[in-house]
């Protein structure tokens, strides 16, 4: 009789520090897995425009509500098309937050705005078997990128005789030289729409 309970006794000790080990490992896998979520990644990626997108649709003519109120706020736009859906973009940035910001302005005037991102930097590769297209929309991205920056843009002096693209060679020389920040927002925008409608 003695036995039995010593092994009853044994085996209920058995469970107990089963269980108050299991919860202690289980309790430390569960901090490392919350530790690690934790972790956020905000390296932004070269090459990645931010643009404000205030309104999409299949037909253009159904986005005059929105333009028309743009238009009474003074508030500049750009309507590109892609595919089968045209965009309204107000603005673009190389960076996430100054996005945010302003996607914040523009939803105080009562826009629903999304935050669309492309990457840009390889757009110019349908065009790689011609090189000199190739090379000046490469030049091209990397400039509006460093006008984005607020660097400095460098054309080719190719390009003064010779420019591939003559709207997006006239903005980035309007881009190369002008300081005031609402013009420079605005052909930026202009510039964007012009590589995409190129390239994409």
């Amino acid at each position: 009789m003695f036995k039995k309970e010593f092994d009853l006794f044994g085996i209920i000790l058995g469970l107990i520090i089963g269980c108050v080990l299991g919860y202690f490992v289980f309790s430390q896998i569960q901090i490392e897995d919350k530790s690690e979520d934790k972790v956020v990644i905000s390296e932004e990626i070269h090459g990645t425009i931010y643009s404000i997108q205030l309104g999409n649709s299949t037909n253009v003519s159904s986005l005059d509500l929105i333009t028309n109120r743009l238009d009474v706020l003074g508030i500049y736009y750009q309507i590109y098309q892609e595919a089968d859906k045209y965009y309204i973009f107000n603005s673009i940035y190389d960076n996430l937050e100054k996005a945010q910001t302003q996607k914040q302005i523009m939803e105080s005037y009562g826009f629903n705005v999304t935050i669309r991102s492309d990457y840009i930097l390889d757009l110019p590769n349908t065009l790689i078997s011609s090189t000199d297209e190739y090379n000046f929309y490469c030049e091209a991205i990397n400039n509006l990128l460093n006008s984005l920056k607020e660097e400095e843009i460098i054309i080719s002096e190719i390009y003064y005789t010779n420019p591939v693209n003559i709207e997006i060679f006239s903005n980035l020389t309007v881009l190369k030289k002008i300081k005031k920040n609402e013009i420079k927002s605005n052909y930026q925008i202009d510039t964007f729409c012009l590589l995409l409608n190129k390239l994409k």
